[in-house]
C-alpha cells in the first residue's frame, strides 16, 4: 500500500475509535513492547548466526549495565500517553513487520501526536512540572504582593498573584538570552520601575543588547520589547541594579533549616528553587519566597522573617487572562521528535549505530528523550577477515526546550567494534567495551594489544574536537528533521550554538 494509503487508514481508525488517555497509554506500551521483543528476537538470531565466527576467548559479552552513565538525579521517565487504540487496527491490517518497517511507525507517532513537549512558553514550563525534568524549580526574578516573575531556559512567566492568572510571557530565546544554569555567560532579569529589562553578561561583564518590556496593560499575551539598545552605560546601570537584587537572595536549603514546615519541604524529594527571593511584604516585614514543583503546578512558599509564618499559594499556569487571544491560550505547539537515523556516508558507523540503537532505551528507559550519538573514532583497521573500529561510542539523551536540545543523560562507551563486510556495507559481529574502575584501563589495553599506538588515543582528551563531532551528529538530526533548533546544552554549561 502507498504511504498515503497507510496514513489515511491510520487516521480513519483514529477518528472512529477516539480512545481515552488510559487506552492510549496501554496501546502505545503494547506497540513498544512488541517492537522491542521482535528486535530482541532478531538480535538473538543474528548473534547466533554471527558469534560462531569468533571464539569465546576472542570476544567479550556486552553488558550495557556497566556503562558509565551521566544521568542526572530527580528524573522520572516520561510515558508517551497521546496514542490511540487504533494501533491494533493497524497491526491487523498491515502486520507488525510493515508497521515497524519504516514510515508507518513514524506516521503513527505523527498522526497520534506523540510529542516531547509543548514549545510555547507556558506549555513547555508546564510540561517540565509534569515530567519532573528539573533539578531545581525556577528561580524568582521579581516578586511583590501583586506580581511574580519567574522562568528559565524557555522563557519568563509574569503571574498575577491577586487574580491567579498568567499576565504575560517573554520568549527569551527569541532575543538570544538563553544563559540560565550556565558557566561563563548569564542572562539577567531586573525590574526597573514599570518595566522588565533582560540582558546577558559574560565573565561578570554585561554585553550585547538589552531588551526592555513594559509591564503596563498586560493581557496574557507574549510580550514584545518596547526598546532595544546597547548603550554601555545603561548596561552597566542595569547590571548594578541586578547585582543589588542578587545579593539579597538566600540559599533556600539553608533558610529552610530554621523552620519546621520549610525543612519538611527542602529535606525530602521536592524540587524547589535553589535561591529564595527577598522582598518586603505589605506588613513591612522582610519575606523570602521560592517555588516548588507540586502536583501538576508550582507552589509558591513565602517565609515571613518577622513572625516566622509560612504561606503558600498555587501557581496554576492553566489560568490566563481572559483578554488573551485564543491562539495564545490554546496553541500548544506540540513538536514531534522521531528517532535519530544515521544519515552519514560512513558505512561502518551506520552499522555500529544500527547495532546499538535497540540498547539505548534499555540503558536509560526514558521515552521522553531523543538519543543522539557522538562517536569519536580513533582508528579503523581492515584486518582482512574482519574490520575493526576503535572509538568512544558516546550517546546523549536530550529533551527539546524551545530551540535548545537539553542534555538529560548520557554514557561514555569506549570500545572496539568488530565488523564484517556485507555487500557494500558492514555487519557488526560484536563490540568489546571497557568496564568500570580498574577494568577500564585493563580492557582498553586488552582490545588494543595488537595495535598499541591506538591505546593512548583513548586518553587523549580533545574538547574542541569532541564538541565539533557532537555538533555534527546533532546537526544531522536537526537538518534531517527540519527542526528549529539552534543550540544544545549540558546542565551547568553555556548553550552551544549549532550553526554559524
Amino acid at each position: 500500500m502507498h504511504k498515503d494509503g497507510y496514513d489515511n487508514e491510520i487516521k480513519n481508525s483514529l477518528d472512529k475509535l477516539n480512545p481515552t488517555k488510559e487506552q492510549s497509554m496501554a496501546m502505545w506500551e503494547r506497540l513498544e513492547k512488541t517492537i522491542a521483543e521482535r528486535d530482541a528476537y532478531n538480535a538473538i538470531d543474528e548473534a547466533t548466526d554471527n558469534t560462531a565466527i569468533v571464539s569465546e576467548d576472542e570476544k567479550k559479552v556486552v553488558s550495557f549495565d556497566s556503562f558509565e552513565s551521566k544521568k542526572k538525579p530527580k528524573r522520572v521517565g516520561k510515558i508517551l500517553t497521546r496514542v490511540a487504540a487504533a494501533i491494533m487496527v493497524v497491526f491487523v491490517a498491515f502486520g507488525i513487520d510493515k508497521v515497524t518497517g519504516g514510515h508507518v511507525y513514524a506516521a503513527i507517532k505523527d498522526l497520534l501526536n506523540i510529542d516531547q513537549g509543548r514549545q510555547d512558553i507556558v506549555g513547555n514550563i508546564d510540561d517540565d512540572i509534569d515530567e519532573h525534568y528539573n533539578i531545581y524549580a525556577p528561580n524568582i526574578y521579581h516578586m511583590d504582593s501583586e506580581m511574580l516573575v519567574f522562568g528559565g531556559l524557555r522563557g519568563l512567566i509574569i503571574y498575577d498573584l491577586v487574580d491567579n492568572v498568567v499576565m504575560g510571557t517573554i520568549d527569551t530565546q527569541k532575543i538570544g538570552c538563553v544563559y540560565f544554569d550556565s558557566d561563563t555567560k548569564e542572562t539577567h532579569i531586573v525590574k526597573d520601575e514599570d518595566k522588565l529589562v533582560v540582558f546577558n553578561s559574560e565573565n561578570d561583564r554585561p554585553y550585547g543588547d538589552y531588551y526592555i518590556y513594559s509591564l503596563d496593560n498586560l493581557n496574557g499575551d507574549e510580550l514584545e520589547p518596547v526598546e532595544i539598545g546597547n548603550d554601555t552605560e545603561l548596561l552597566k546601570d542595569y547590571y548594578s541594579k541586578w547585582m543589588t537584587v542578587y545579593e539579597t537572595y538566600v540559599d533556600t536549603f539553608d533558610m529552610a533549616q530554621g523552620n519546621d514546615e520549610l525543612r519538611a519541604v527542602a529535606n525530602v524529594d521536592h524540587t524547589y528553587g535553589e535561591l529564595s527571593f527577598s522582598w518586603v511584604g505589605s506588613s513591612g516585614d522582610k519575606c523570602n519566597s521560592f517555588l516548588i514543583e507540586g502536583d501538576k503546578l508550582y507552589v509558591l512558599y513565602t517565609y515571613n522573617n518577622g513572625d516566622g509564618s509560612v504561606t503558600t499559594q498555587d501557581i496554576d499556569l492553566s489560568n490566563t487572562m481572559i483578554e488573551a487571544t485564543t491562539e495564545a491560550t490554546t496553541n500548544s505547539e506540540n513538536v514531534v521528535l522521531t528517532e535519530f537515523v544515521y544519515a552519514g556516508d560512513i558505512k561502518a558507523i551506520e552499522a555500529i549505530y544500527n547495532y546499538m540503537r535497540p540498547e539505548y532505551m534499555k540503558m536509560f528507559g526514558d521515552e521522553s528523550q531523543i538519543y543522539i550519538p557522538a562517536y569519536i573514532i580513533y582508528q579503523e583497521v581492515d584486518a582482512g577477515d574482519e574490520y575493526l573500529v576503535f572509538g568512544n561510542f558516546y550517546i546523549h539523551g536530550y529533551k527539546l526546550t524551545g530551540n535548545i536540545l537539553e542534555s538529560e543523560s548520557g554514557a561514555s562507551m569506549p570500545g572496539c567494534a568488530h565488523l564484517k563486510r556485507n555487500g557494500d556495507g558492514f555487519e557488526v559481529i560484536n563490540i568489546e567495551f571497557a568496564g568500570d574502575g580498574e577494568y577500564y584501563d585493563l580492557d582498553i589495553k586488552e582490545f588494543t594489544k595488537d595495535y598499541p599506538e591506538v591505546y593512548d588515543m583513548y586518553f587523549d582528551y580533545q574538547p574542541e574536537r569532541d564538541e565539533e563531532i557532537r555538533k555534527e551528529y546533532i546537526r544531522m538530526y536537526v537538518t534531517d528533521n527540519n527542526l528549529d533548533v539552534e543550540y544544545y546544552k549540558d546542565f551547568g554549561w553555556d548553550p552551544v550554538k549549532l550553526f554559524d
